[in-house]
């Protein structure tokens, strides 16, 4: 069975605790595409990122979605773990070998991120512009994931850690990927497309 290429959302209805959040939402993305969503607290923006990513059912509506990752707002660190204790366990989770001779995904994900000098670092001794650029550098390693969805990426990260995330979408733009991020803050994405949701 093919996996879809691109993302449809068709005639959406999301509530949370008896409130209805959206209704008649449709949203079509393809390949190379980001969208940024923007509105107040409250209007929707993380249940919509949690229906495309199955972990919600919505009232109404398809979701036909390719194979993706989800980066929420929680980085789920221990802090007595090490950053490359870290990122090698998701590594491994993800089906990464290294040592082999060919690379390690592990140093490149980090390096992408600006965080190859922090890696016999605990997590507990990181900022919190740090952790995120680690839950961010262990999303890379999804390889499978057509579509990154991104709660409040840029949240804790200051002007260079913005920068470096940039960059990483754009990468993953250019091989094709698609990315949805709902944010607080400018990620000066300017190709992105954007839609504000209203209470």
């Amino acid at each position: 069975m093919s996996m879809p290429a691109a993302l449809q959302v068709s005639n959406l209805a999301l509530s949370r605790g008896g409130r209805t959040l959206l209704r008649g939402l449709s949203i079509m993305l393809e390949a190379g595409e980001a969208l940024v969503l923007t509105g107040p607290n409250g209007t929707g923006k993380t249940t919509l990122l949690r229906a495309i990513a199955g972990l919600v059912r919505p009232d109404e509506g398809d979701i036909i979605a390719p194979p993706l990752a989800y980066l929420g707002h929680g980085e789920a660190l221990k802090p007595s773990e090490t950053v490359i204790d870290a990122i090698s366990f998701a590594a491994r989770l993800h089906g990464h070998v290294w040592g082999d001779g060919k690379g390690d995904v592990r140093m490149d994900a980090l390096n992408a991120m600006g965080l190859s000098k922090r890696v016999l670092h605990t997590c507990g001794q990181l900022s919190a512009g740090q952790k995120r650029r680690l839950a961010i550098a262990r999303l890379t390693l999804q390889e499978e994931a057509r579509l990154w969805l991104m709660d409040e990426p840029a949240a804790p990260l200051d002007a260079a850690g913005r920068a470096l995330l940039a960059d990483l979408v754009a990468d993953f733009r250019k091989g094709g990927g698609m990315v949805i991020a709902a944010t607080h803050t400018g990620l000066g994405w300017t190709d992105a497309q954007a839609l504000e949701l209203r209470p």
